[in-house]
């Protein structure tokens, strides 16, 4: 019965007799390779002490990436902060890596970004967001060099601010980040 089906698809399917042979040699290569698979010994495609070095530079950026996130949360919730790990009670300032050869440029691991525990403005000494330059407006809670650099702009494009309210104009400054500046800001 089954030598009649498959007469009846060849037929069917209008297959030639020699590519019914080309069928048959493949279907016989294929359970060839199936039946000396478990006699071929298999090599490793990769040799560790190649990925070595891939693998050290991946843990450090890994690392600085989690100092990175550190820092940022303890600027924008400095109250969160546990105290059950002595990695978390350290000033995020000194958390720094090594220096490090990448594309052969040399790049120090440490962040300068977000100093909120040296460089934070005090309630008494207000910054003129008028006058004040990027690296000043950097010292605000929340305000990094991306924001700076947007209120810079703003007010080289509208002209000097009107009023402390006049920020919130500025992408990235919303109701929240106002509250958290607006002791600290002067026009």
């Amino acid at each position: 019965m089954k030598k009649r089906t498959l007469y009846f698809l060849y037929d069917r399917l209008q297959i030639t007799s020699s590519e019914r042979k080309m069928m048959y040699s493949l279907t016989a290569f294929v359970l060839l390779l199936f039946a000396a698979k478990p006699f071929m010994a298999e090599t490793e495609a990769f040799d560790e002490s190649f990925y070595a070095p891939l693998y050290e530079e991946f843990q450090m950026l890994a690392a600085f990436s989690e100092i990175e996130n550190d820092r940022m949360l303890t600027q924008y919730f400095p109250e969160n902060t546990t105290s059950d790990s002595e990695e978390l009670n350290k000033d995020p300032a000194q958390k720094a890596l090594p220096e490090k050869k990448i594309n052969t440029e040399t790049v120090t691991q440490s962040v300068d970004v977000y100093e909120t525990s040296k460089d934070s403005v005090s309630a008494e000494e207000q910054i003129n967001i008028n006058k004040a330059t990027a690296e000043e407006l950097t010292q605000l809670p929340g305000v990094g060099p991306a924001i700076a650099a947007r209120i810079i702009e703003y007010r080289d494009t509208n002209g000097p601010f009107e009023s402390i309210e006049e920020i919130k104009n500025v992408r990235g400054i919303g109701e929240a980040r106002f509250e958290a500046i607006k002791e600290l800001i002067t026009v």
